[in-house]
C-alpha cells in the first residue's frame, strides 16, 4: 500500500511546510528528545506506480553518493527511503540549516567587498568541490539556497537534487535535456519555477537541453559572484525574457557596468564564468578558486563588517507551517481515529501554491475535519482578537480623518474663519525613518505553529 507521507525510520516528522509541483518539505525531529530539528523531503509525490521502480533505484544511485559527504557545509544525509521498501515514498532526512541566505545578506548590506564576496564564493567552491569528490553536482545554485551562519560558515542547499530529478524526469514531465533539442523554458512552468527561482542564475544549457556537468556549477558560481560583487544580475526582466537573453548571450556580463570599482581581473573571471558556451568557461570549480584565493578575505572580516546581519537563523523559520503534526500517544493527542493506521495527511496535488484552509479542508476525510477542528479553538481566539484589534484600528482611523478634513469642510460652508497660515514649505516635507533592515525578523515560533493535525498511532 503506497503511503501519502513518509514514515522514517530513526527522526518523526513534526510539520509539513510546503507543498511544491516535485516535493513536500517537512521539518521534523531525532526521536531522541534532545536530538536536533531536522529537514525532510519528499520527492515526487504523485509519480505514477508505473514509474515508482525505475525512479527508486535511480534515487538510490544518486543519493547513495550523498550519504557519502562528511562536510557539515554540503548538509549529509542522515535517513532516506530504504530502496527494500516498495511503499515507500522517496525521501531525504538531512539537519535542518541555519543562518542567513546569500539574498537577504545583500538586501540588508548591500553588495559585499570585492575581498570578501570572493571569501563567500570560495567557501561555496569548497563546498562545491567536496561534493564533487563523491559524484555530486548541483547545477540549481542560487542567492536562496546558500547560508551563511553566524560564525561565518557556509552551508550549501539541494545538493545532488536537480540532477535526480533532470535525468528522472525527463520523458515523465517534460522537465530535463530534451531528447529531440532545442530549448524548452516552458516546461511545466510551476515545476520548473519551484527548481529554479531564480531565472537569472540558471545556466543557459539548463533551458536549452544540452548536456549538462561541473560546467553548470562553474556558470552558478559565476551568477552567484556577480549578484554578490553588484547586489543585482546580469539580466532583468521576466523569466522569459531572461532565458531569451541568456540563450542569445544578450546582456552585459561585466559587472564594472553597475560598479567600475571591480578590478579588472576580478571582472574579467566572472565574465568568463558566464559565457554562454560552457566550453569557454575555467575548466572547474579549482581553478576559480585559485584565481580567487588571492582576493580572498577572511573569515574574521567577514564577520566584523556584517557580525549583526549574520545570525544563525533556522533555515525551515522561513516557512510558515501548512499542517502541524502530532503523535499517536500522550496527552497531546486526546483523538482515536477510526482511519487505518497511517499518517494522517492529506495527499496534496497542488500548483505548488499555499493551500487555504477551505482547500485544505476539500482534501481531507471526515476523520480529519474532526481532527482539525479539535483544535480550532486557538485559532477562532485569534481570529476573534484580530477582528477586535481591526475595530479600534477603524476607529482611531476615523478620528483622524475627521480630525483632518473637518476644519476644510466647515471653512467651506462658512462656519469658521478661513485659515490664513501660510503653506508649508519643501523643507517640512515628511520625512520617515528608514527601517534598520539587520534587526531581527524572527517571527514568534508559537504563533507559527499553524493547524494540529493529529498522526495515528501504528498498530
Amino acid at each position: 500500500m503506497r503511503r501519502s507521507a513518509p514514515r522514517l525510520a530513526e527522526h518523526a516528522l513534526s510539520s509539513l511546510l510546503a507543498v511544491r509541483p516535485l516535493e513536500r518539505l517537512y521539518a521534523g525531529r531525532t526521536r531522541r528528545e534532545d536530538g536536533p530539528e531536522v529537514m525532510v523531503r519528499q520527492l515526487l509525490p504523485g509519480l505514477d506506480d508505473a514509474e515508482r521502480d525505475a525512479t527508486r533505484a535511480l534515487f538510490e544511485v544518486h543519493f547513495a553518493r550523498l550519504a557519502t559527504l562528511t562536510d557539515p557545509g554540503c548538509l549529509p544525509l542522515r535517513e532516506r527511503s530504504s530502496p527494500a521498501d516498495a511503499a515507500s515514498p522517496l525521501y531525504l532526512v538531512t539537519e535542518a540549516p541555519s543562518g542567513v541566505t546569500l539574498g537577504e545578506l545583500v538586501r540588508a548590506a548591500g553588495s559585499l567587498p570585492a575581498s570578501l564576496a570572493a571569501r563567500v564564493a570560495t567557501d561555496v567552491i569548497d563546498r562545491l568541490i567536496h561534493a564533487r569528490a563523491a559524484g555530486v553536482l548541483h547545477f540549481g545554485l542560487h542567492r536562496g539556497n546558500v547560508l551563511v551562519d553566524g560564525d561565518g560558515r557556509i552551508t550549501v542547499v539541494d545538493l545532488g537534487v536537480v540532477p535526480f530529478l533532470f535525468e528522472r524526469l525527463d520523458g515523465v514531465l517534460g522537465v530535463g535535456p530534451s531528447s529531440t533539442g532545442g530549448p524548452r523554458p516552458q516546461w511545466v512552468v510551476a515545476a520548473w519555477d519551484s527548481l529554479f527561482p531564480d531565472p537569472a542564475a540558471v545556466a543557459p544549457e539548463l533551458i536549452a537541453g544540452e548536456p549538462l556537468g561541473a560546467a553548470t556549477d562553474v556558470y552558478g558560481l559565476g551568477a552567484l559572484l556577480y549578484y554578490l560583487l553588484t547586489a543585482t544580475h546580469p539580466y532583468a526582466g521576466s523569466s522569459v525574457v531572461v532565458y531569451n537573453a541568456v540563450l542569445s548571450g544578450r546582456g552585459n556580463l561585466d559587472p564594472r557596468h553597475h560598479l567600475d570599482t571591480i578590478e579588472p581581473g576580478l571582472a574579467e573571471l566572472v565574465q568568463a564564468c558566464l559565457s554562454r558556451d560552457p566550453a569557454q568557461r575555467p575548466p572547474d570549480l579549482e581553478a576559480v578558486r585559485a584565481a580567487l584565493a588571492p582576493r580572498a578575505g577572511t573569515t574574521s572580516e567577514l564577520l566584523a563588517a556584517y557580525g549583526p546581519v549574520l545570525r544563525s537563523r533556522p533555515y525551515l523559520d522561513r516557512f510558515k507551517p501548512l499542517l502541524r503534526l502530532v503523535g499517536g500517544t500522550g496527552p497531546s493527542a486526546p483523538v482515536e481515529l477510526e482511519t487505518e493506521s497511517e499518517v494522517v495527511v492529506p495527499l496534496f496535488q497542488g500548483s505548488g501554491e499555499p493551500l487555504s484552509e477551505g482547500e485544505l479542508l476539500a482534501r481531507m476525510s471526515p476523520d480529519q475535519r474532526r481532527i482539525w477542528f479539535a483544535g480550532a479553538t486557538d485559532r477562532r481566539d485569534g481570529t476573534a482578537s484580530a477582528t477586535r484589534r481591526g475595530l479600534v484600528l477603524g476607529a482611531v482611523i476615523a478620528i483622524v480623518i475627521l480630525v483632518a478634513f473637518a476644519p476644510g469642510v466647515l471653512r467651506d460652508l462658512g462656519l469658521t474663519a478661513p485659515d490664513v497660515r501660510p503653506a508649508a514649505t519643501p523643507l517640512e516635507a515628511d520625512l520617515r525613518p528608514v527601517p534598520d533592515l539587520r534587526a531581527s525578523d524572527d517571527a514568534d515560533r508559537a504563533d507559527r505553529r499553524g493547524p494540529e493535525l493529529y498522526l495515528a498511532e501504528p498498530h
